[in-house]
């Protein structure tokens, strides 16, 4: 069946509700392989998705989901988007916290992104979010504090088995972009929806009848951002009530002034963070919230680990932010210094600005000793000369670069082979201020290797050795092979020689014995002869056993053959 469906996708034909259900139920039982699933999302993208499809998608998908219903006075609300387009700071994030401070109960949808260098999960995690409760903790931190996260892959163990095949492919596709936002599994009919591409703007708009929303703002950022954009106009489609309605926005209508993109933004996880918690530290960002909502609720990441029941005030909560994000930091640290490596970052000039202890210990300084200097001026200088080239390297191509080096701590005369990574690496606002290198050490897998090289030309010699005595023994066999040739050659030549011999000996054997014969018929004429007793009639009379002398050697003659 699954090939008959790859087959019609191919052909650019629909899939029907019911083959669309038999795939997704496939996936969910783990009966297709990853080739299978490339296959299906790359014909499905290339055919282009229908919005009967995405409704039976969704439809298929909720099924599968792992629900949760919290206990909330009004409708959920949903800000999880597309992804994609123009990279900024996690604005739909953000959003999901002004919401709950405001007072709206927020089911937030989302996952690590698969388009972008931060997605929702990668930036909560930055913040110190527990991202992988357990549903019913979800819930409970809905109710309470007005803010859950829904990690996707947690939620539908069909997007948990597409996630790697969509990371493999490196690609878009639908599930990870439109089906996303559309399957909250708390079942949120309230839904801020940012889309990166106006005509998934409009594919939505004819689904959302068919899938229980109350109210949804299908948004997208005229210039290619999935959100209300402060770069500059917006397109709006709103549906309530199952009633449509389009219209622009721009920040000027709301007394805000446009700004370009550089100013929002950000690629990596923690300066996404650090733009959230000074948007949320804000003064203005504190009235707004106190306008809607006298008594604030505790934030996320600290509910995260110990739910809330209620809050004094929006400073509190703040407070408890900046403590997360100094725990979150002193957990790094603490990392750092346990890691087994050689860690170290250098300014754009080569000036080192900070170490971990274990460098410390290669260099044989402290690190408020080695802070300043540059690395020629505290290692020998081939190493130094090495580690220069190489930084300079990754900050020239702006990517990690990979040595190898033999080093020595200081002190000891003991030699460590290293791997040593540098990358560049950035500040909040995205400029490169330097380079940050570590250092493993790989000397047991390096000594392996060269004993693995030892072996192999041992080997190779052994096999050298083998091949030479084989060839011996095959020009051995040749010799042999040749003399067994001249061997059989001279047999045949004696077979020839001995039938030849047989063949000669018989008649000449007559020979000899007519011969014989008539010698000694001779004698006796000549004896007659001298004794005057020779006569006509003896010559004429034939003496016994030599009567057919003469006809015996004609026919000795003839059966020799004699063809000369």
């Amino acid at each position: 069946m699954f090939r008959h469906i790859l087959a019609q996708l191919t052909a650019q034909q629909d899939l029907s509700a019911e083959q669309i259900q038999a795939v997704v139920q496939a996936v969910a039982d783990n009966q297709l392989s990853d080739a299978q699933l490339a296959g299906f999302l790359l014909a499905l993208l290339n055919k282009g998705v229908s919005p009967a499809e995405v409704i039976a998608i969704v439809t298929a998908m909720r099924r599968q989901a792992v629900r949760i219903s919290p206990r909330v006075a009004e409708p959920l609300l949903d800000t999880c988007g597309t992804g994609g387009g123009l990279s900024t700071f996690n604005i739909s994030t953000a959003s999901a916290f002004v919401c709950a401070a405001a007072g709206i109960p927020v089911a937030k949808h989302g996952s690590r992104s698969l388009s972008s260098h931060c997605g929702s999960a990668d930036v909560l995690e930055a913040l110190g979010v527990a991202i992988d409760l357990l549903p019913e903790a979800v819930s409970r931190q809905i109710e309470q504090i007005g803010l859950g996260f829904l990690q996707a892959p947690n939620f539908h163990p069909v997007m948990r088995r597409l996630l790697p095949v969509g990371a493999a492919l490196g690609i878009k596709t639908i599930f990870y972009t439109l089906i996303g936002p559309l399957i909250n599994p708390a079942g949120a009919s309230r839904h801020v929806l940012g889309v990166y591409r106006a005509d998934l703007q409009e594919l939505t708009c004819e689904v959302l009848p068919a899938l229980d929303y109350q109210d949804v703002l299908l948004v997208h950022g005229i210039d290619g951002i999935d959100e209300i954009a402060l770069t500059g106009p917006s397109g709006i489609y709103q549906f309530r009530q199952g009633q449509l309605k389009q219209y622009q926005i721009s920040p000027e209508q709301f007394g805000l002034r446009s700004c370009t993109l550089d100013e929002i933004r950000s690629d990596v996880p923690l300066v996404s963070a650090e733009l959230m918690q000074l948007i949320e530290s804000s003064q203005d960002f504190a009235r707004a919230v106190h306008q809607h909502r006298p008594v604030p609720v505790a934030p996320l990441f600290e509910a995260a680990r110990t739910p809330v029941e209620d809050s004094q005030d929006i400073n509190a909560a703040f407070l408890a932010l900046k403590r997360s994000e100094q725990n979150k930091r002193a957990r790094l640290q603490t990392l750092i210094e346990t890691l087994p490596d050689l860690i170290w970052l250098i300014d754009l000039q080569g000036h080192l600005l900070n170490c971990n202890s274990r460098f410390e210990r290669f260099a044989g300084l402290s690190e408020a000793q080695l802070k300043g200097p540059a690395l020629p001026d505290f290692l020998p200088t081939d190493l130094a000369g090495q580690l220069t080239q190489s930084a300079q390297t990754a900050l020239q191509q702006q990517r990690a670069v990979l040595t190898q080096q033999w080093i020595c701590y200081q002190g000891e005369t003991e030699q460590q082979f290293v791997d040593v990574i540098q990358t560049p690496f950035v500040n909040q606002a995205g400029n490169v201020e330097g380079v940050m290198a570590i250092a493993r050490d790989v000397t047991a897998f390096k000594r392996t290797e060269q004993e693995l090289l030892r072996h192999r030309d041992q080997l190779e010699f052994m096999v050298e050795a083998r091949t030479a005595q084989l060839t011996d023994v095959i020009a051995q066999l040749r010799q042999a092979q040749l003399q067994l040739v001249e061997a059989e050659k001279l047999s045949a030549l004696g077979a020839i020689v001995a039938g030849l011999s047989h063949e000669l000996n018989t008649p000449l054997g007559n020979i000899l014995t007519v011969g014989s014969a008539l010698d000694t018929e001779l004698q006796r004429l000549q004896t007659e002869l001298e004794q005057g007793r020779l006569s006509r009639n003896s010559l004429h009379q034939p003496q016994p056993g030599n009567a057919g002398a003469a006809t015996e050697s004609r026919a000795a003659l003839r059966q020799s053959d004699w063809r000369f």
